[in-house]
């Protein structure tokens, strides 16, 4: 049976999410507090990290959670962009990014037990990927309930995320959504309320 697992972390809240199936596990967002997310594991053995987007509330426990566990990485190469900038970020908040990774691309990707359909949908940035595990679908910064992600920042196109949000009309409404920041969501509900994404 799956469990998933989610803690706010950081100075903006951001969603990291654990999904447990037996004695492994799998990370997605790991944004700070290492410690805690390790906590998370519950006694599982983590397989990988899975990254939506390459911001840096999203992925700044990835080094120490690499060099502790030796974890592969996944995240959309359109992102490393990103991880190159060197404008000031709030106070705590470093890039610590700096190890290899996967190129998360559209499609299925198998890690032992866990079959997961990544959907490309830029907008956010580039690289922003919704990522579904059964009928849980993972937002990122794509999705949140009522509203969407920002797209006036480097990296974001409104157009793209446009096309993206059409691309989402045409998932299953009963999928459960699990966004970045804030609370669950379904997206019935966001098909019914939300305004960019009201049939």
């Amino acid at each position: 049976m799956l469990e998933i697992k989610k803690q706010a972390l950081g100075l903006y809240r951001t969603n990291c999410y654990i999904l447990i199936q037996g004695e492994r596990s799998i990370i997605i967002d790991p944004g700070f507090s290492p410690e805690k997310i390790e906590a998370m594991f519950d006694g599982t053995k983590p397989l990988a990290i899975l990254l939506t987007h390459a911001h840096l509330d999203h992925v700044n426990a990835v080094k120490a959670l690499h060099q502790k566990y030796r974890l592969p990485i996944y995240m959309s190469k359109k992102d490393d962009a990103i991880l190159k900038l060197t404008t000031s970020v709030p106070e705590g908040y470093h890039r610590d990014f700096e190890v290899e990774y996967f190129d998360l691309q559209e499609g299925t990707l198998q890690i032992e037990n866990f079959c997961f359909e990544i959907i490309a949908t830029p907008g956010h940035t580039e690289g922003s990927l919704c990522i579904r595990y059964e009928n849980h679908l993972f937002t990122g910064d794509t999705l949140f309930r009522g509203t969407i992600g920002r797209t006036d920042i480097f990296s974001s196109n409104p157009e793209k995320m446009q096309k993206s949000l059409e691309k989402i009309k045409g998932l299953n409404p009963n999928y459960i959504v699990y966004p970045g920041h804030s609370v669950n969501t379904t997206l019935k509900e966001e098909f019914l309320t939300n305004p960019y994404l009201k049939k």
